[in-house]
């Protein structure tokens, strides 16, 4: 669902867009992620993995940052995680990125959730073509930070 933030003051509105799941057997639909104002944000990749439906969000900031999260939803009671892959500050200098942000090649991403909710994720990009296979553990009430397994480089 899309509603506007309207901040008065003469400023611009903002779209912003709040997420839903029907569970089966649910009358009532379920809040499994707010967006923000100010803020593009997409959820895409749904698959189905046992009782949890998988995606994958990538949101931008109007004037800067951009993330990419995977995350899933328990079907039976409508619980979501998620976990930040690949987040950037929207520096003009790349290099001058924030140290501890995840940096999963984002391009090509293929993922799979294990019975215990951990994530698996490959991703793929840039330049020189990078591929990074990575988990996400299940947390209290997030997935956690990517844990490296795998990263290969190969010159474009």
């Amino acid at each position: 669902m899309v509603r506007q933030f309207k901040p008065g003051s003469g400023e611009p509105h903002s779209p912003y867009k709040t997420f839903y799941v029907c569970r089966s057997g649910s009358r009532i639909p379920h809040i499994f992620r707010q967006g923000e104002p100010y803020v593009r944000e997409t959820i895409s990749g749904f698959r189905v993995f046992g009782y949890r439906l998988g995606f994958v969000v990538r949101s931008e900031g109007i004037q800067s940052g951009s993330e990419t999260e995977v995350g899933w939803i328990d079907l039976r009671i409508g619980r979501a995680r998620t976990g930040l892959i690949n987040a950037s500050e929207g520096l003009a200098n790349e290099s001058e990125e924030q140290p501890g942000l995840p940096r999963v090649p984002d391009w090509d991403l293929k993922y799979a959730i294990a019975n215990d909710g951990t994530v698996a994720v490959l991703g793929a990009g840039g330049e020189p073509r990078e591929w990074e296979v990575c988990l996400l553990p299940v947390k209290l009430h997030s997935l956690g930070p990517p844990r490296q397994l795998f990263l290969s480089t190969c010159p474009g």
